[in-house]
């Protein structure tokens, strides 16, 4: 296919069949995030430069940035800190704020599987509240998103920063030198732990320090086990108690505990948390709590804790549940009939009705009706006009019933 003909590498076209069926998960999404309390928001495409400079850390080489006139732009990495600008702006908003946004956001990746240069993210944010409660909210509500797709299989990946503060206190790593050694600690299963230990290394980190990190780093699982390794302060340890307990009173209890868990971006300042399925390769949800960035904006301290699903992930995975069409029946004329009449009168019932614009033979509209999926065909010929009757055709039982129009209505409305 000609280079002229495709998108720009690592974005991509949606056909009416692929954008539908995205249709569909984000209207399910909605209603979850919406029971939950969630409004929606929306933020623009572009930014300017300095409302996206060092929020990132390591990750803002990755920000598309354009400039126009005088102008320096950049095209939003996430949801999260367009929120925080907006929060910051709007103090009539109070607290707590929860918001939903469901954009795009874009990427300098290297496109490969799995990573996008443009790519939905369904996200969900609580602000102006300290409490943990609200991150296990967050993650209950995103794990009920992430079901009423159809993923059942998940299990929650769990940290805090602060724990990781610990941790790496108790490795050896000096204050100035932890947030290096989180980003290297973050790259591991990309990377790989000799990499991310090379890296720490080259970092400043120190060869002991490093590698009693990369040892420590295998204890997972249950919370107990993380207390034998790591000196946990009293204050991180009762936070960590505190979230488990919210966390079974939501319902949520398919987690578990990850010291190596660290996520990459800069502004995480406490629980941070990941969702995976042994169905679907990568993260399929993440997020965490960014205490001190709305402050970047307002000057004053402002708690947040937020999370997204990552939609398109989970809809490669979904991919053979597609619809090919919205269409419910497709209306075949025969002999020259008008059977504009009819196709009006199922739409104006609420029925997502199509009619042949192509003056096709019976059996070709027959064979395209069974190619694009559509369940049921109406027939409306001169015989059918006489006797003020259409023939209702299931599609996939090839069984046919004359009806008036008014009992294929009703018919067709008890089914859809």
């Amino acid at each position: 296919m000609a280079a002229e003909t495709q998108p720009v590498r690592g974005m991509r076209d949606f056909l009416p069949e692929q954008q539908i069926f995205r249709e569909q998960a984000i209207e399910k999404i909605k209603r979850v995030f919406e029971k939950y309390g969630f409004m929606p928001m929306q933020t623009p495409a572009l930014e300017n430069s300095y409302t996206l400079g060092k929020k990132y850390g390591e990750e803002e080489k990755l920000i598309f940035r354009m400039k126009f006139g005088d102008e320096e732009l950049g095209l939003k990495y996430d949801q999260t800190v367009p929120t925080a600008r907006v929060y910051a702006g709007n103090p009539q908003l109070g607290k707590p704020f929860k918001r939903y946004v469901i954009d795009r956001a874009w990427r300098g990746e290297r496109p490969q599987a799995g990573r996008l240069r443009e790519f939905l993210q369904c996200d969900v944010d609580t602000l102006g509240t300290k409490s943990v409660m609200a991150d296990a909210e967050i993650i209950a509500c995103l794990d009920e998103a992430i079901k009423v797709l159809g993923v059942k299989k998940v299990t929650w990946r769990i940290n805090t920063r602060k724990l990781v503060s610990n941790f790496l206190k108790s490795c050896g790593v000096a204050d100035v030198k932890q947030q290096f050694a989180m980003r290297a600690m973050d790259k591991i299963d990309k990377i790989g732990p000799d990499a991310a230990t090379k890296e720490m290394i080259e970092k400043g980190v120190g060869e002991t320090a490093a590698g009693t990190c990369m040892a420590l780093l295998k204890t997972k699982g249950d919370l107990s086990k993380i207390k034998k390794s790591i000196l946990i302060e009293p204050a991180v340890e009762k936070e960590l108690d505190e979230l488990i307990k919210y966390l079974k009173k939501f319902g949520v209890k398919n987690f578990t505990f990850d010291a190596s868990l660290v996520r990459g971006l800069d502004y995480y300042t406490g629980t941070i948390f990941e969702a995976f399925s042994p169905e679907i390769k990568g993260s399929i949800a993440g997020g965490g709590r960014y205490d001190h960035l709305v402050e970047l904006f307002s000057k004053v301290e402002i708690p947040a804790t937020g999370g997204s699903v990552g939609l398109d992930r989970i809809l490669e995975f979904l991919a053979t549940k597609r619809m090919k069409t919205l269409v419910k029946v497709f209306v075949i004329p025969i002999a020259g009939v008008n059977a504009i009449p009819v196709v009006q009168q199922l739409r104006k019932a609420g029925i997502n009705a199509d009619l042949d614009l192509m003056e096709r033979g019976v059996g070709k509209n027959l064979e395209f009706t069974s190619k694009q999926e559509i369940p049921f065909a109406i027939l409306l010929g001169p015989e059918e006009l006489k006797k003020k009757k259409v023939k209702l055709r299931d599609m996939k039982t090839g069984k046919e019933q004359l009806l008036t129009i008014k009992q294929a209505i009703d018919k067709l409305n008890k089914i859809f």
